[in-house]
């Protein structure tokens, strides 16, 4: 709640709930134990019909013996094989076993699909709530419709203004607009964030001189969801500028 505080994102009475509102999820007994014994069974039980499905197809279709010739190119790709085993397979695999179970004072107890219940029924916060999973799912839809309609509609129009022979400098134009694209996304995000600061930030000071108020710009769901997609306009309409001229 302090350092929501001090950067300016909520005020005061609203740091303090939400930092009680997460001490009260934190705090709360987990979820009944349940028997894996279902959950073992059935993963068996499937994992045997996949391999004797697998087996059955590969006899018919003769794959084993085509594999068998075919061994040297499975040595190329062996070791990119094994480093997407390692760092995304398993990570997977690792991460949906655990949300699988509850931790609590370093102990683990067998929770079923308890917590994915709780996630989609949204016990824990409502469905407005901006931690809900639908609401953050309604949000990734108008996120993405947003920003694929900005990059590409700015993106195109730039390109299609950059062709034409009648615009001077056009080769000064091209550097300077794709210089966003070229500066690392973390420096861009940190000076954009910096902007934003509702104390000394560019963007408010820039309201304050036209007379109006500065704006907490991440106290809210709608300015902060403007602002981010402001910021990740600006990173991606350079790329698609330089896509529609390739593509031209």
């Amino acid at each position: 709640a302090l350092r929501k505080l001090l950067r300016g994102d909520l005020e005061p009475e609203a740091a303090a709930r939400f930092a009680q509102r997460r001490a009260e999820l934190v705090l709360r007994p987990p979820p009944p134990s349940r028997s894996p014994l279902p959950l073992v069974a059935g993963t068996g039980i499937a994992g045997l019909g996949g391999a004797a499905w697998a087996m059955r197809r590969a006899r018919g279709r003769g794959i084993a013996s085509a594999a068998r010739r075919a061994w040297p190119a499975y040595l190329y790709v062996g070791p990119a094989l094994l480093g997407l085993a390692l760092l995304s397979f398993l990570p997977f695999a690792v991460g949906g076993a655990v949300s699988l179970f509850a931790h609590r004072a370093g102990s683990w107890s067998y929770v079923g699909l308890a917590h994915y219940a709780s996630i989609l029924l949204s016990r824990d916060y409502g469905l407005a709530d901006p931690l809900s999973f639908w609401s953050t799912a309604a949000v990734t839809v108008a996120w993405t419709a947003l920003n694929v309609a900005l990059h590409v509609g700015i993106g195109l129009a730039l390109a299609l203004i950059l062709r034409d022979p009648w615009v001077r400098l056009r080769g000064l134009w091209r550097v300077l607009l794709v210089v966003p694209w070229a500066v690392p996304n973390y420096i861009t995000a940190l000076i954009w964030k910096g902007m934003f600061h509702r104390q000394f930030g560019a963007v408010n000071a820039l309201l304050v001189a036209l007379g109006l108020e500065p704006v907490s710009w991440f106290a809210k769901f709608s300015t902060a969801f403007a602002a981010n997609v402001a910021t990740n306009t600006w990173l991606g309409f350079p790329f698609m500028i330089v896509g529609s001229r390739v593509c031209r």
